[in-house]
């Protein structure tokens, strides 16, 4: 389901539209059907230290901080079928002076078997940020990201990868950023 709300103060000039994404995916609980067999889902949890190298409109007009943020990140994908997957991604900020700033991140990637334990993956990013003095103009960002994996074993796999975020709305926040990190593969259901 996907839609727009409006939030509104009712005693100030604060108002702001609020786009939506919501899904569900049922992973096979109580009450299914033991006599249809189901594939079993796909996933991959990671966690990492990403850094966004800030540029001359990273902050909001007339702040004086120009540290580049370094955030800690946690996603899940969701692989549709085949290679396809789904990315959720939150982030927080642990160093580079935004204190409170934030992203959450939705996107569709693809991953390609390049060797064998090595895996390369593309991104298209949508989501918000907000917060510690970030130029976000509004809050809705858009970028890419490519990563590389190395499976040490089949279940956990050394993550690292370059991206670039911006905002929809104007110049602000335009960071390369990259990344390292774990992921973990898995599955549910079946």
């Amino acid at each position: 389901m996907a839609g727009v709300q409006r939030i509104q103060a009712t005693d100030g000039d604060f108002g702001a539209w609020s786009p939506y994404l919501r899904g569900s995916v049922n992973l096979g609980g109580p009450g299914r059907d033991p006599t249809t067999e189901r594939r079993p889902w796909r996933l991959a949890y990671s966690t990492a230290i990403t850094h966004q190298f800030a540029n001359d409109d990273f902050r909001k007009p007339g702040d004086p901080r120009d540290a580049s943020p370094t955030l800690n990140a946690t996603a899940i994908d969701v692989f549709l079928a085949g290679n396809l997957y789904f990315t959720g991604e939150a982030q927080t900020v642990m160093y580079g002076d935004a204190g409170g700033y934030a992203l959450g991140i939705l996107g569709a990637g693809y991953k390609f078997d390049i060797a064998p334990r090595w895996d390369l993956s593309i991104e298209a990013l949508v989501g918000a940020a907000g917060g510690g003095g970030v130029a976000t103009n509004g809050g809705l960002i858009a970028g890419a990201r490519a990563e590389i994996d190395y499976a040490l074993t089949d279940t956990f796999l050394l993550s690292g990868g370059v991206g670039y975020l911006r905002t929809i709305e104007g110049g602000g926040m335009a960071p390369v950023t990259i990344h390292a990190g774990i992921k973990i593969p898995f599955q549910l259901g079946g």
